[in-house]
């Protein structure tokens, strides 16, 4: 459980620093050009990866939940009552989804309208994360001390 709980801990560490580029980039007063566009979806890309991989140990690891990719990850957040914005988590994986596909100038202007629109939604959803990752072994912890 050691060894779960360290892992969890330098993913959501990963998590909030890319995160944290994101906004950056996000806040800073830029010019629309090509170069700022494509240096935030980058950000949000990676800032996507972090969080469904995160979302993916603490489901596997800790509730013993399988999934293997992000909308099954995500649905099992919703069902868990650990984040429950439906809309926004399917928003999200289609937004990134549309970063995969060949350039397109409208498309990543329509991602980069959703990640300016959702940043402190992608916040909440990794402050959730940070908040279940805390209290489910502070709950394990208890557990243990009472059948020990």
């Amino acid at each position: 459980m050691k060894n779960i709980k360290l892992m969890l801990q330098k993913q959501l560490k990963l998590t909030k620093q890319a995160f944290k580029q994101l906004e950056i980039a996000v806040l800073k007063d830029h010019t629309l050009d090509d170069l700022y566009v494509d240096a935030i979806i980058k950000r949000f890309e990676f800032t996507y990866e972090m969080i469904w991989k995160l979302t993916k140990t603490l489901m596997n690891d800790v509730f013993e939940q399988k999934c293997y990719s992000p909308r099954k990850c995500f649905k099992l957040l919703i069902r868990l009552n650990i984040f429950t914005d439906k809309k926004f988590l399917w928003d999200m994986i289609n937004a990134r989804n549309l970063t995969s596909h060949t350039y397109n100038i409208d498309y990543a202007l329509n991602v980069l309208n959703f990640i300016k629109q959702n940043l402190n939604k992608i916040k909440n959803l990794i402050n959730n994360l940070e908040l279940t990752i805390s209290s489910e072994f502070e709950q394990l912890i208890v557990t243990k001390q009472l059948f020990s």
